[in-house]
């Protein structure tokens, strides 16, 4: 089971979402939550160009300072709104300054989360720190699962889990990290074949496909099939009509991993999908058990 989850946050309402969903999931897995606010800050030059550097120093630090502890009273007024769920988790407050994506890698590296869950959106300059960018990169580049949440989601009651594929050898890292959060977050999983003009199988085809897929992998999945134009709108438009409740996706190809994720495919998902969207790193994941 999950024992530590990751969450920066600028305070945005996409962050908050993210926060919620952390809290849900730790109170269903007994998992600690690292709440991790990164500020980046102007250099006191920019407000005081006057100055001699030991006093711009002084300010400098005076300034920090003061910055984390209001982030830190944010942070725990945030904490106070979600209620009594708070006091069932064990959770720690971390503020930092810097630029946001190089301090979440390293509190990745240093705190071995088992997932992070982050905000589906960036915020603007009136809102926080984390913009779209920096969401990309964390979901390009982090060795552990990510959750890119994008509304008011529950981990705890995760009914229809969708992953698209295209019936290839999968690598073994992609189907157990794919068993592991089934197990999990006990949900139902929907493996979908996307169709497009330039990537099409019959229904015979699919259907053999499936059928030694499942096999092979020893997977518990009912099989769907959408048309579309491209693959990424096909995984959109799908988990909108199903009215899916996440999205689980590879960020990177593999030797062995179906072409379905070549490209940026992965990234168009999380950056389009209307639901809340689970990647995974295959070329820096380690496999569960």
């Amino acid at each position: 089971m999950l024992k530590k989850i990751l969450v920066p946050t600028d305070f945005s309402d996409y962050a908050n979402h993210a926060l919620r969903a952390a809290f849900r999931l730790a109170e269903h897995t007994g998992a600690e939550v690292v709440l991790l606010h990164v500020m980046e800050v102007m250099p006191t030059t920019f407000y005081a160009p006057l100055v001699f550097t030991t006093e711009n120093n002084l300010i400098e630090q005076e300034l920090h300072q003061h910055m984390v502890e209001r982030a830190q009273d944010e942070l725990k007024r945030v904490l106070e709104e979600m209620g009594d769920m708070v006091q069932k988790v064990s959770h720690r407050i971390v503020v930092e300054v810097g630029r946001a994506y190089p301090i979440i890698m390293e509190y990745e590296q240093e705190e071995q989360p088992d997932c992070i869950m982050i905000g589906g959106r960036g915020a603007d300059a009136l809102e926080g720190t984390l913009i779209g960018s920096t969401t990309d990169k964390v979901v390009r580049h982090a060795a552990c699962p990510v959750f890119v949440i994008k509304s008011d989601f529950a981990p705890n009651r995760v009914r229809k889990m969708l992953f698209a594929t295209g019936f290839d050898e999968e690598s073994e890292v992609a189907v157990k990290e794919l068993k592991y959060w089934q197990e999990i977050l006990q949900a139902d999983l929907l493996l979908l074949r996307v169709n497009t003009p330039t990537d099409f199988m019959t229904s015979r085809e699919i259907e053999q496909a499936y059928q030694r897929f499942i096999e092979r992998y020893e997977l518990n999945a009912s099989l769907h099939v959408y048309c579309d134009v491209s693959q990424d709108e096909g995984i959109v438009n799908f988990a909108d009509d199903v009215q899916a409740d996440l999205i689980v996706v590879p960020t990177h190809q593999r030797r062995g991993i179906s072409h379905l994720f070549l490209g940026s495919i992965a990234e168009d998902v999380v950056e389009h999908a209307h639901r809340s969207v689970l990647t995974f790193n295959l070329k820096k994941q380690k496999s569960h058990g």
